[in-house]
């Protein structure tokens, strides 16, 4: 039920993050015909996280001081990135290859999780080592799982050639 009443009333809306931190604060809001006001948020201030909304209508002629919350959740933004180096630029018989692999997580303050890399071995190229257990030579899948926002980690995979290959693209996909 809606009445002229609602048209011209004056809100005052807060927003602030899970700790607290103001990220949008109105001294005060007139709403609409339909009592709706419209707010906002500058989405650099918005991480990744829980924000409060608070509502305060001030007490008037029409209405007593009433208060009203709500929340909503931004899910943060994952940057991850890969690179992938070789030691050498060409391979003879039985040439020991090593292949370095560096995921990164520059991800705005944002925790990256079931983070996966597939990397299958080229057929010229038997495994020999990797340099973390969680590194599958049958699938290619290197399991990360967890990576901190500002982290990196790196795998090297040694191989050994079964014959002599000349530049070759050999590619690292990320997922999570």
């Amino acid at each position: 039920y809606q009445d002229d009443r609602e048209y011209h009333q004056q809100l005052h809306i807060n927003v602030t993050d899970d700790e607290g931190n103001a990220i949008y604060k109105s001294e005060s809001l007139i709403t609409n015909l339909y009592g709706d006001v419209y707010v906002t948020l500058d989405k650099s201030k918005l991480k990744g996280g829980s924000y409060k909304v608070s509502a305060m209508h001030p007490e008037d002629w029409n209405y007593k001081e009433i208060f009203n919350s709500t929340s909503f959740r931004v899910l943060g933004h994952v940057d991850l990135s890969i690179v992938k180096t070789s030691d050498k630029l060409e391979y003879f018989d039985d040439d020991i290859v090593k292949w370095t692999i560096t995921v990164y997580n520059a991800g705005n303050s944002t925790n990256a999780t079931h983070v996966v890399v597939n990397d299958l071995l080229p057929s010229q190229f038997v495994f020999v080592n990797a340099s973390s257990s969680d590194y599958d030579n049958i699938t290619g899948v290197w399991n990360i799982g967890f990576m901190e926002n500002g982290t990196n980690k790196t795998l090297v995979i040694y191989a050994l050639a079964k014959s002599y290959v000349d530049r070759m693209n050999n590619f690292a996909n990320i997922d999570c």
